[in-house]
C-alpha cells in the first residue's frame, strides 16, 4: 500500500512535532496499534486513502505526542499558566525512586528492605551468590529447550532468586497494599517461542543496548533476565499511579512499533506486566545498563 506523502498531518503545527518520526507506512504495519483507531479490521485500515488516511494517521501522530509529553512533564499544545484562564492543576507529588526487595522464594510476600535502583543495579552487577544462580538457572533454561521439561527451570528460578516490585514500596505484594508509587514501570521481553525460534545471545544482548539508548523512553536500567535470553527494561515515567496502566499500554504500542524490526517474531513483551504490583526476578548481569532517574527529574 502507497500513501501519499502530502497526506501527513500532525496533529497540530508545532516546532517541536516533528512528522518524520511517525512515518505512515511503518505505523499502518503494525497492525494492533492501529486496531486501536477504528472499528475495522487491518485489511480496511491499511486501504484507506485521501482524507480517512490522514484523520488515521493523525490520530496515531496524537498517541505517540502524548507518550513523549506524559514522560517529560511537557505539552506545547498547552497554554503557558500565565496565560490559561483556567486555574492551573496541582502539581503532581514528587515520587520516591524507592521499591521493595523480596527475598526468595517467590512465595515470600513481605519485603526484606527498602531498595533504591542503584542499589538494584549494584546486586544485579556484583552479586556474587545472584551470579552462580544465575549460571545454574541458564543450564537449566539450555535442559528444557533440548527436553521441552521447562519444571526444573521455574522451580529453581522460584526459589533461588531475590526479586523486587519496580513501580513502588509495598508493605506486602498486592496492589492495595501500596504505600509509594515510584513511578517507575518494568517491561519484561522474552523470547516469543523459544523452542521453535530463539532469538541469540548476541541479539539479546544488542537488543538490551538499543532499547536503553531510546531517546523518547530514556531507560534508567536494561538487564537480561534469568534465561539468558530475555531483557528486563525499567523506565521513569514521571506520572501518577493512577496513569500507570494507561501509559504502560502506550509505551508497549511505542516499542512495538519502534522497534518492529528487532523484535520481529523473536520476543514478545510480556502485558501482564502492567500490573502496579508485578513483581521482577533479579538476575546477574554484568553488563547491565543504568541511568540514575533521579538525575532526570
Amino acid at each position: 500500500m502507497t500513501i501519499s506523502k502530502a497526506i501527513q498531518p500532525t496533529p497540530k503545527e508545532h516546532p517541536n512535532f516533528n512528522r518524520d518520526d511517525f512515518p505512515l507506512d511503518k505505523i499502518l504495519e503494525f497492525k494492533e496499534s492501529v486496531k486501536l483507531y477504528a472499528n475495522r479490521s487491518f485489511d480496511e485500515v491499511s486501504n484507506l486513502t485521501g482524507v480517512e488516511a490522514a484523520v488515521m494517521h493523525a490520530r496515531i501522530c496524537k498517541e505517540y505526542f502524548f507518550l513523549r509529553c506524559s514522560l517529560t512533564k511537557t505539552c506545547p499544545y498547552l497554554p503557558n499558566r500565565s496565560e490559561a484562564s483556567d486555574p492551573p492543576e496541582p502539581e503532581p507529588p514528587v515520587t520516591k525512586k524507592e521499591i521493595s526487595y523480596f527475598l526468595p522464594p517467590i512465595t515470600n510476600t513481605r519485603p526484606s528492605q527498602v531498595a533504591t535502583l542503584e542499589q538494584v543495579f549494584n546486586i544485579i552487577t556484583r552479586n556474587e551468590k545472584l551470579s552462580q544462580a544465575t549460571f545454574k538457572a541458564k543450564a537449566l533454561f539450555v535442559e528444557y529447550l533440548n527436553t521441552g521439561n521447562k519444571k526444573p527451570y521455574t522451580k529453581f528460578k522460584d526459589t533461588s532468586f531475590p526479586f523486587v516490585s519496580f513501580s513502588g514500596l509495598f508493605c506486602q505484594i498486592g496492589s492495595k497494599h501500596l504505600q509509594t508509587y515510584s513511578s517507575l514501570m518494568c517491561f519484561d521481553i522474552d523470547p516469543a517461542s523459544p523452542i521453535n525460534n530463539l532469538p541469540t545471545k548476541e541479539q539479546t544482548e544488542n537488543l538490551k543496548k538499543l532499547l536503553f539508548k531510546d531517546e523518547v523512553l530514556k531507560p534508567s536500567l536494561a538487564f537480561i533476565s534469568p534465561s539468558g535470553y530475555g531483557i528486563k527494561l525499567v523506565i521513569n515515567t514521571n506520572i501518577g499511579k493512577e496513569q500507570h496502566v494507561e501509559i504502560y499500554q502506550r509505551i508497549v504500542n511505542y516499542l512495538n512499533i519502534t522497534y518492529k524490526s528487532q523484535l520481529q517474531d523473536r520476543f514478545d513483551i510480556d502485558v501482564k506486566c502492567k500490573n502496579i504490583a508485578r513483581v521482577c526476578y533479579l538476575s546477574f548481569d554484568q553488563k547491565a545498563l543504568f541511568s540514575n532517574p533521579q538525575n532526570k527529574n
